[in-house]
This record gives structure tokens, sequence and C-alpha cells, in this order.
């Protein structure tokens, strides 16, 4: 999804919390924007490539083309199982990230309906399965310590 769609449906968001939460409802955009840095983090692992046009290219290209065996693969770290498990775990010590993390589950839920609208099926769910704790691991082993390519 485009990421001027995240940054719209956080912001209406913000709105409408604003009047009884003041600035603090800011964080909603946060959360519901800056998520998708992941995508960019997947293309530099994936791809060797540091610019965000081509990441930003190579993530509509997978959607256009619906390439699920790509899309599969994927490992967004920030859009995994246990990456929200700690947002949560993190809400439940800081009240202020509630509105991340509002922000996160309202990004989570439009990727999921757009994919399993657009494709017609909740490949979402492949992807949101996935630990990002497990990744993490395996790729810094592969690179750190047997210096071998990583491949999840």
């Amino acid at each position: 999804m485009d990421i001027w769609v995240h940054f719209t449906v956080s912001a209406l968001i913000t709105v409408v919390l604003w009047p009884f939460f003041g600035p603090i409802s800011m964080l909603v955009l946060i959360g519901g924007v800056l998520i998708d840095v992941d995508h960019y983090f997947w293309n530099i692992i994936r791809n060797k490539n540091y610019s965000l046009k081509k990441t930003y290219q190579f993530c509509k290209r997978i959607e256009r083309i619906k390439d699920t065996e790509r899309y599969k693969e994927a490992v967004m770290i920030f859009h995994t199982f246990d990456a929200l498990i700690i947002m949560i775990l993190i809400s439940l010590l800081f009240k202020e990230f509630y509105f991340i993390l509002l922000g996160v589950v309202v990004h989570l839920f439009m990727d999921f309906m757009q994919v399993y609208v657009r494709w017609g099926s909740p490949y979402f769910l492949a992807i949101f399965k996935k630990s990002s704790t497990i990744f993490l691991i395996r790729f810094f082993q592969a690179k750190v310590i047997s210096s071998k390519p990583y491949s999840w």
C-alpha cells in the first residue's frame, strides 16, 4: 500500500484524537507510517540496494505483478507477530506507546485488507507469521559468524 494512504489514515486518526489527548496523539503517525521502514531494510538485504526510490519501485512491482513468491519470502521485521508482541509489551510499560501501537495496528489491518482484496487471498498472513527475532538471529549468524550469504 502506498505510504501516502497510511499517512492520510494515520493523520485522520490523529485529528480525531487530538481534542482528547493533544500533541501525544501525533505518535499515531509514527506507528502508522514509519513501520514501513522495514521495506527499506529488506531491500538492502535482498538486493544490496540503498536507494529509497528503488525500494519503492521494487515493492510496487511485487504488488503490481502479484509476485506471491517474493511477497511470501520477504521478512518485514516490523510486520511480524513477535514485533507486535514486543510493541504491546512496551505499551504496557509506557502509556504513550499506545498511540504508536494504534498506528501500527491500523497499518497492519490496512495492509492485510489491501492484499486480501487485491490478491483474493490472505498472503499477508504469510509475512505476519514469520519471526523477526529468528530472522535477525539467522541474519547476524550468517553475516558475522560464518560470513556465508543469508537465506531464510
